[in-house]
């Protein structure tokens, strides 16, 4: 399953200080997902989060429908 390595990846990227600007861009960019309340790299850590969450969701969604 791919959604685990996906999830990895983005908890990795936000346990470490990424040079400015880089996770806006992931966000605006990579994503193409507007950042309207804050347009700063904080609050596309935010957004990165929530995108995060989704993701441990649909995992555990996932394995339990496997049980």
């Amino acid at each position: 399953m791919f959604l685990p390595l996906q999830l990895e990846a983005l908890e990795s990227i936000l346990a470490e200080p990424q040079p400015e600007g880089t996770l806006r861009w992931l966000v605006e960019v990579d994503c193409n997902w507007g950042i309207d309340d804050d347009p700063t790299d904080r609050g596309a850590a935010v957004v990165l989060r929530q995108i995060a969450d989704i993701l441990r969701d649909a995992i555990e969604e996932a394995e339990a429908a496997r049980r």
